[in-house]
């Protein structure tokens, strides 16, 4: 009966491990997304902050760059850009969605 016991300890115990490794693996890999297309963009200054607006079919997302150059920080300026998305912290509230920028260039 103790064999039994250990034996069913034991193994609740290696699936309890097994799971959460899968579970902080998963959560790891879909925080952050790579988005490879180039985006057409309008730099603007958005609460004292610099975010790069896209318009798509009438609905406008707006990128808060985290490596944004000196050089690009004009407002109106039409740029194409790409880079990697980020998730929005939870009770984080910012002027876009953050992204690291891979590739920006002036239109």
């Amino acid at each position: 009966m103790k064999k039994l016991f250990l034996i069913l300890t034991l193994t609740i115990s290696v699936l309890a491990v097994s799971a959460q490794t899968g579970t902080e693996n998963s959560i790891g890999r879909d925080q952050t997304s790579i988005d490879q297309q180039m985006q057409n963009g309008v730099i603007m200054l958005k609460a004292d902050s610099w975010i790069i607006r896209v318009s798509e079919n009438g609905e406008s997302t707006d990128y808060f760059p985290s490596n944004l150059t000196d050089e690009f920080k004009v407002e109106n300026l039409r740029v194409v850009f790409s880079g990697e998305v980020q998730d929005i912290p939870a009770n984080v509230r910012m002027v876009g969605k953050p992204i690291r920028l891979t590739s920006i260039k002036k239109v």
